[in-house]
Parts: C-alpha cells; sequence; structure tokens
C-alpha cells in the first residue's frame, strides 16, 4: 500500500485505458496492484534515490531461485523460475507460460530502466528464452528435469572456488538429490488443504472443495484443469472472473481464487489497539463477542431492515493495508462505523472478525460463480479451513459457515502446515510421474478429508449474512444500526445552559451603534457535549419584518435570551465524552496510560502543524490519515441529524491509540470549525463585523487541554483565551450575572432597561493561531464533509 507503488497503479490505469487493461486482466490474470511486481519495479525504477543501485541489477529473481542458483555453484548460468512463482507477479501470460508481451512492453520502456547487452552465458541453452528481456529470468515448470537441478550440490563452483554448501549440507552431495524450483504459498496451501484435485469426466470429487485460508492475510481458492497447450478459444477459453486473480499452478492446472491482504491482522491490530494485550483479557472480549453472535445468529430474521444484520450495528471495512479481492483498491483503507457511547472493545472485535467473513463471502460468491461458468456445479460444496488463525477460532469457523451456507471442515493431516504438506505433495506428485517414465503425466493432487472439526451453517443467520454482505457492498463503509432521535432540548426553569455560560465567559455583550467590544467574543464550550455561540439583539417589540427581521442561519440554533436578546449558536452532543470513549474503548484506564497517548497525540499534531502546506494532496491533512465523524449520539449541528453515527476511517495496520485518540480530538474541532464558520457568517450577514475576533474557550475538557485550545486556535485563525474568573464554573456565574442584572433594573426602577452582560477579559492562557497549520484544517474539515456524505445516506433519521 506504499503510495509511490500505488501512483504507479493510477498511471498504469490511466495510460491503457479500460479495454487495454481488461486485455490485460485476462492474459495475467492479475490485476493492476500495489502488491504485483509490474507497479513495484516502475516505482522502484522511477525513484531517483535507486538509480544507484539499479545499474547494478543483472537479473530480477525469486528467493527460491536465488538458492538454488547458489547451491548448484553454477552461477554462470541463468537460472529460470517456475510458471507458479511467475504467474504470481502478474506479468506472465498464463495460458501460454510466457511472459507477457504488453506488461514487458510497459516494464522495458520505463524511464530509468537499464538495458544490458546480451551476456554469453554455458552451452546450457536449455535455460536461455528468446523472449525473455535481460531483466526477467526464463521460465520452466516447478518440476522441470534440467541437470543443474538433477546432480546435487557440487563441491566446486563453476568458477573453480569451493562450493560453501558442500560442507554445510552433506547430504545434498549425491547426484541423486533432485532440486525443484519454488512454488507459489497459495498454490502449496490449496493443495496442501486436499483441494488440489480438479473434476474428470466421472468426478467431480475436486471441483466441490473450496481451500479458505485466514492466516495474517486471508484466501479462497480452487483448482481448474487448463493445459498450456489449450491455449485457443476453440480448444479451452477460461475469462478470468472480475474481482478474481487466475494464477499457473503448473503446465496442466490453473489456481482461481481472492485474497485480502488482511485477515487475521485485523485481530491483532484490534488487540493492539484496544490494550488486550494479557491472554485473560483478550480471551474474556472474544468470549463476549461470541456470546453477541450466538444470541444474535439464533435471533428472528431480520427482514429488510440492514441495521440489525451486526449485533450492535458497528461495521468494519477491514482494508488495513489496502484491498486485493474484489475490487483491487490498492489505496483503500480501513473504516469502523456505526460507533455510538455504547461501543465497547468487545463490538470492535465482533466487528473485526465479521469484516473479514464478509470480504471473504463476497470471494466465495464470486468463486461459485466462476464454477458454475466452467461446467462445475457440485450438488454440496464444502470449504476446508486451514491457517493459525482459522484454525484456532470456532466462531470464526461458525461465521465462515453461517456466510457462506456450506459446511467448514478442519482436516487433520492438512491443518497447521497445509503450505508444506502441499510442497510435500507436489514433489512426490513428480517423482512419481518420473518413476512412470512419463514427466507429462497428469496427478489429480486429492485425498480422503480426515474431518477433525466441522461447522456447520445455520439456516437462521443466512439473511443476516445476506444483508451485511449487501450493505458492505453498497458503500464503502457499512450499513449502521437505526437509533431513536435524541431529545434535544436545553431549557430548565429559569436560564437555558447555553445561555448562562455565554453570559458567564463575558461574551453575553452585543454591539451597540458607538461599539463592537461584545460582538467579537465567541464563546466557545466543550465538556461532555461542545457548543459555539454568540449574542445579538433582538427586541420583543422587533418582532416585524418592517422593524427588524433576523434569518436564522441554517445549521444553528437561534435561542432567546430574555426580552432584549437572542442567542445564535450551534452545539455538538458529543465534544469530551468523544475522548472518554476513546479512553474506555482503548483500554487507558490509568492516568499514566492515558496522559502517555495524549502527550503522543500532542507531539503528532505539533509536528505535523509546522510541516509544509499540504498542497492538493488531501492525504497530508491529517498525520496519519486517520479520519473521524464524532456522532456517538447524533448530530446536532450543523446537519441535525438525530440518528447519525459515529465513524473511524482511514484506518492502517500503523494505526496506534495515539493516532486514534488524535482523531477524536481533531474530529470535535472540525465540527466546531463548521459551526464557527457559520457563525461568522451570521454575524457578517447582521453587519457586525469585527476586525479581530476572540474565542472564549470554557467546559472542564477544553479548559484541561492545551492541544485542544491550540487545535482550536490553528482551526479558526482566531486567538483562544481562558478568562481567569469564569473558567471552571462559567455557568454558574452566567446564572449569578443574569441575576445581578435583574436586580440592577430593579434597583433602577426600570424593569425593561437593557443590561450589556461584558466584562474586560482576565487572560489567564491564550492560545495563538499557527498559520502555517491553517490549510491542513480547512482540508482536513473537506475531508470530514467527504465521509459525512458517503455515509449519511444509511443513517436513519427517525
Amino acid at each position: 500500500n506504499r503510495e509511490d507503488v500505488v501512483k504507479e497503479c493510477q498511471k498504469l490505469r490511466d495510460n491503457l485505458g479500460p479495454e487495454k487493461l481488461e486485455a490485460l486482466y485476462q492474459r495475467t490474470g492479475a490485476p493492476i496492484h500495489p502488491s504485483y511486481a509490474l507497479p513495484q519495479l516502475l516505482a522502484f525504477y522511477r525513484n531517483v534515490d535507486n538509480q544507484t543501485l539499479a545499474t547494478r541489477i543483472d537479473k530480477w529473481k525469486t528467493i527460491s531461485s536465488i538458492c538454488v542458483h547458489r547451491w548448484s555453484g553454477k552461477l554462470q548460468i541463468q537460472m529460470p523460475i517456475s510458471y507458479s512463482e511467475a504467474s504470481w507477479t502478474g506479468m506472465l501470460s498464463f495460458r501460454d507460460c510466457n511472459w507477457d508481451d504488453e506488461a514487458v512492453r510497459i516494464f522495458e520502456t520505463c524511464q530509468g530502466i537499464i538495458q544490458y547487452a546480451q551476456c554469453e552465458y554455458d552451452e546450457d541453452d536449455v535455460y536461455m528464452d528468446d523472449d525473455c528481456i535481460d531483466l526477467l529470468p526464463p521460465l520452466v515448470d516447478y518440476d522441470a528435469a534440467l541437470p543443474i537441478l538433477t546432480v546435487g550440490i557440487p563441491p566446486y563452483n563453476g568458477d573453480g572456488s569451493e562450493n560453501p554448501y558442500w560442507d554445510r549440507w552433506p547430504d545434498l552431495r549425491s547426484k541423486k538429490v533432485r532440486f525443484f524450483l519454488g512454488i507459489g504459498d497459495g498454490v502449496a496451501a490449496t493443495v496442501g488443504s486436499k483441494c488440489g484435485g480438479y473434476p474428470t469426466s466421472a468426478s467431480i470429487s475436486g471441483s466441490h472443495r473450496i481451500a479458505v485460508t485466514i492466516g495474517t492475510s486471508a484466501a479462497c481458492r480452487f483448482v481448474l484443469p487448463l493445459s498450456m497447450k489449450e491455449t485457443q478459444p476453440s480448444q479451452h477459453n477460461i475469462l478470468v472472473p472480475p474481482g478474481l486473480f487466475c494464477y499457473r499452478v503448473h503446465r496442466d492446472h490453473i489456481l482461481v481464487g481472492g485474497t485480502l491482504i488482511d485477515g487475521g491482522s485485523v485481530v491483532q491490530w484490534a488487540r493492539s489497539l484496544l490494550n488486550l494485550q494479557s491472554d485473560e483479557s483478550f480471551g474474556a472480549c472474544l468470549e463476549k463477542a461470541s456470546e453477541m453472535y450466538a444470541v444474535h445468529s439464533t435471533s428472528p430474521d431480520p427482514g429488510p431492515d440492514p441495521s440489525s444484520s451486526s449485533p450492535s450495528g458497528v461495521t468494519m471495512v477491514p482494508f488495513l493495508s489496502g484491498e486485493r479481492s474484489t475490487v483491487s483498491r490498492g489505496g483503500a483503507q480501513a473504516c469502523i462505523s456505526g460507533l455510538t457511547r455504547e461501543t465497547t472493545p468487545a463490538h470492535i472485535v465482533h466487528a473485526c472478525l465479521e469484516s473479514v467473513i464478509l470480504r471473504v463471502g463476497c470471494v466465495i460468491k464470486l468463486l461459485n460463480e466462476a464454477r458454475s461458468s466452467e461446467g462445475h456445479i457440485p450438488s454440496q460444496g464444502i470449504i476446508v479451513a486451514s491457517g493459525n488463525a482459522l484454525e484456532r477460532s470456532p466462531l470464526w469457523q461458525q461465521m465462515l459457515a453461517d456466510c457462506s451456507s456450506m459446511d467448514v471442515v478442519i482436516d487433520a493431516d492438512s491443518s497447521s502446515e497445509c503450505s508444506s504438506r502441499g510442497v510435500a505433495m507436489m514433489v512426490a506428485g513428480a517423482l512419481f510421474k518420473r518413476e512412470l517414465g512419463n514427466p507429462l503425466a497428469t496427478c489429480n493432487f486429492e485425498e480422503p478429508l480426515l474431518i477433525a472439526h466441522r461447522a456447520k451453517p445455520n439456516a437462521a443467520a443466512r439473511e443476516r449474512w445476506r444483508v451485511a454482505i449487501a450493505s458492505q457492498e453498497s458503500l464503502p463503509l457499512l450499513a449502521q444500526m437505526a437509533r431513536a432521535s435524541i431529545e434535544e432540548g436545553e431549557a430548565i426553569l429559569g436560564v437555558g445552559d447555553g445561555v448562562a455560560a455565554n453570559v458567564g465567559s463575558k461574551c453575553g455583550g452585543y454591539p451597540t451603534p458607538t461599539s463592537l467590544s461584545g460582538n467579537h467574543r465567541i464563546a466557545v464550550t466543550i465538556g461532555t457535549s461542545a457548543a459555539c455561540r454568540f449574542v445579538l439583539p433582538l427586541s420583543m417589540k422587533e418582532r416585524q419584518p418592517s422593524q427588524r427581521d433576523i434569518s436564522v442561519p441554517p445549521g444553528l440554533f437561534c435561542y432567546r435570551v430574555h426580552r432584549d436578546h437572542v442567542l445564535v449558536g450551534g452545539a455538538l452532543t458529543d465534544g469530551g465524552s468523544v475522548v472518554e470513549w476513546a479512553r474506555s474503548l482503548l483500554n487507558l484506564q490509568s492516568d499514566e496510560s492515558f496522559d502517555a497517548c495524549l502527550e503522543k497525540a500532542s507531539e503528532i499534531y505539533s509536528r505535523h502543524s509546522n510541516s509544509s502546506d499540504t498542497g492538493p494532496d488531501t492525504s497530508s491533512s491529517s498525520p496519519s490519515g486517520v479520519t473521524m465523524i464524532p456522532f456517538l449520539s447524533g448530530e446536532r449541528s450543523t446537519g441535525f441529524r438525530g440518528g447519525a453515527q459515529a465513524c473511524i476511517s482511514g484506518l492502517t495496520r500503523e494505526t496506534t491509540p495515539a493516532h486514534i485518540m488524535y482523531a477524536c480530538l481533531a474530529s470535535v474541532i472540525s465540527r466546531l470549525g463548521c459551526v464557527m464558520k457559520l457563525v461568522n457568517e451570521a454575524r457578517c450577514s447582521e453587519g457586525h463585523v469585527p476586525s479581530q475576533g476572540i474565542l472564549v474557550a470554557s467546559g472542564n475538557a477544553l479548559e484541561q487541554s492545551s492541544l485542544w485550545r491550540q487545535m482550536l486556535a490553528d482551526c479558526s485563525s482566531m486567538d483562544v483565551i481562558i478568562d481567569a474568573d469564569s473558567s471552571s464554573e462559567g455557568s454558574s456565574r452566567g446564572v449569578a450575572m443574569m441575576v445581578s442584572g435583574a436586580l440592577f433594573k430593579r434597583e433602577l426602577g426600570n424593569p425593561l432597561a437593557t443590561c450589556n452582560f461584558e466584562e474586560p477579559l482576565l487572560i489567564a492562557h491564550r492560545a495563538k493561531p499557527n498559520a502555517a497549520a491553517r490549510e491542513r484544517w480547512r482540508v482536513a474539515i473537506a475531508r470530514q464533509e467527504s465521509l459525512i456524505d458517503a455515509v449519511s445516506s444509511t443513517w436513519n433519521d427517525a
């Protein structure tokens, strides 16, 4: 998911165009994606920092080919790589097993590439490939009987020097020793899972098994017959299903499947993020997640409401390292959506487990469609599970069975080391063919299953998985659980809390014909919630348009202070509560761990806000690319959507608790930034345009966080001050001031007299805006708004 490789992928798509792109995909069986060799090589050669190293590169090889080459001692001979490994590069034409002409042309003409003159090699012409350019190795099958592979380790290298491996591995000195070229890990895992069989005219014993592996990554695969001789449409024409890959196994078979870059790594990432380091805490969290699923999967059918497809409404896109299948978006990132104040670590872990199975479910659906298109429609499908993460988790096995509606089995023979077993089976098959005296004979790599565990699908859960998959496919984010509207009301007997906080913050003043002293102060409060407000004069007598007509700005509220004034502003349901929620979720209960996390977040912001301008790249608006919508309890300003929910997007494997904490802090400031923009527009529309604005900060969360105050100053481009008189108890002070004003008017004998509730500020702390950070905040707000637009259609605003 490196940025330079992602950019190369986009250049390739743009330069090739849809038709050539699809043709390349159908020839190589691999989409343009950062995980494949072509964009990686292009990024390497175009990087000026690699120019010196590039001049030293004579040949690109695989690790297995390098090892066999060195063991053989004949370093002057070109060592080929297998069709299987070459196919994994995404540059092999898998039908005829040659390097693809178009891929080679793109590689050869890359800026910065060094072309070498043809070297003179030994008489072993069998290793040469006339169609191969200098930097790519020749190709043979994994079991090719080349002389260099059939004589063991020699005592001396081709140049006469001693071969160090002769003494190191005496058992490999025999001329009876046979070396094999490497094969792809996916092929080995599939064969080792006893899913390397294929359909014949009399049997479809192989075609009904699908290998599903979840280790660090995840994959689903099955084998189809396709001989290198069957390359013409008249003989055998297979179309690579969109969203899947098609690799060469060996000369007679291909592997069709799909892969997730992140599988078990998603759960490990969550474990680290949530500070569930001890086996006890992690085990307890998994147990709670399992209980959630058990209760939820046996409950009544969800019907058409997608919000009931998950126990808590929390859903995740697990693209921590980008996406491979089914859309192959290398730059994709993870996202957790549907967060509320009630979200717990168990909900997050459940969402992580579920998210991987949802993506695997989409791949399995495409695989079944591919099997059907090839005429192999088994009466009953079986999933053979492997991979450490999947084998150890009965919950994941049951989820997979319920999602796919197929039995999920653990094979006792192939569990734990199925890839190694697959290699052994393919070597044994090659040796068997050699004994037959027919190296081109065909082996069907399949054996009876020895079932150690079976998870059977729960029919009652199937509909929920169908709805969940459909919801996940409908957006880059996922369906969210509907919530009841939050009743919004501040009024109590006496004075509204917002009014009291404004007056107590010395922001209860208003402009007069000779002064703007009040209008240039805006009160910003962040406690459990958050708000931004200012006062305008509007007498109850001025109610007619002909006298004075104030328009309530969209996205803000307008409350009555008393008979002579109104309060204009916006509020967030969640302010400091977002940070407290994250503290609980991330298990930062001790003051030491919480303070350490905040310190890291502060360091992140300090480095980021002082760096150079972002330019047009929105990904640089946040230190880690993590963006959050802080609507844990719904949205008030600026959209007033009570059913809105929180969402965290841009997650990667490198995301830490400090990044999440930073995103929480920044998300609240970004929303306040939107409110302040509307507030300033409202002040301008009323004709009050002060030369300099000041934000008077109050609320326990804001007063105690110098980081939040600096963020607020940078986002608003206004000074943020703490007033020594009104800090801590601003609302109580405001009530006292309003009562005092009423008593004062009573003493004057004029209850309709006007009081201007403003005093000189006694500044205890001032945060001044950093001009260098302003552009980043503008981009960050725009990015958050885009995320809101993407997910808001799934919110239930009942």
